[in-house]
């Protein structure tokens, strides 16, 4: 699937996206994007509860994520929290048998919620925004040997916006900041404005020491670091 050509850049969907989570993880999102006082409780369920053995693990007459949701329910005092713990149960539940499945539903919610924050800006005619793709500058790939395709790109014919999502930093190897720095540079070579970020639920203090490990890397210098204390910069448009 090709994205439409604007100036210098064109999207093509190389990855297939799967959305068959989505029927779980979607009602997670749009809680979330309701209430974006939820966000830094979804980012700290999502990345502390990583198995589910950890999950329901027993803390005496309770277990780990049920004393997780009383200390949520004591500060929030409402009915919409109860929904939004309900959905989480569902996404664990459904992958407690399967750790490499509940390990791609965690991973679906970051990647949804941010696709979810960009979108809206560019749900426009002649704008771009693909989840999965290939980026082309001047008609040529931008690929490593190991990697072709980006997480989350969006395009509005002035400015880009690229952004590769994992729950925990140390998902950050060299394989991903070597291709992410390339298309950092590249896009730089031509001069197109663009953001190329790390997004991760973790803090940007953890993101920003697993980057310093490839600081060698060229086009390392030029990546942002998203962790779950400035996510929302993503939704508001801000600088990040």
């Amino acid at each position: 699937m090709k994205g439409q050509i604007s100036n210098f850049i064109e999207f093509e969907r190389y990855d297939i996206v799967d959305t068959s989570f989505d029927r779980i993880v979607e009602p997670i999102v749009t809680s979330v994007i309701n209430n974006t006082q939820l966000l830094p409780y979804l980012c700290e369920c999502i990345l502390h509860f990583n198995s589910y053995e950890k999950y329901s693990r027993r803390e005496g007459n309770v277990t780990s994520f049920e004393k997780w949701q009383e200390r949520l329910k004591c500060i929030f005092q409402s009915e919409f929290v109860d929904d939004f713990i309900s959905k989480l149960k569902r996404l664990y539940e459904e992958g407690k048998d399967d750790h490499k499945k509940l390990s791609r539903l965690r991973g679906r919610v970051l990647e949804l919620l941010i696709f979810h924050f960009v979108y809206k800006r560019y749900n426009a005619p002649g704008y771009i925004i693909l989840q999965g793709c290939g980026v082309k500058i001047n008609g040529r790939l931008i690929a490593t040997e190991e990697r072709k395709t980006v997480d989350i790109a969006a395009w509005n014919g002035i400015f880009g916006e690229f952004y590769e999502t994992k729950v925990g930093p140390d998902l950050f190897d060299e394989k991903v900041i070597k291709y992410l720095g390339l298309l950092a540079v590249k896009l730089q070579e031509v001069n197109i404005k663009a953001i190329v970020a790390c997004v991760t639920m973790a803090s940007v203090e953890r993101l920003e020491r697993q980057m310093q490990k490839f600081n060698w890397i060229e086009g390392s210098k030029f990546l942002r670091c998203v962790g779950r204390e400035n996510l929302l910069t993503i939704c508001n448009n801000s600088s990040l």
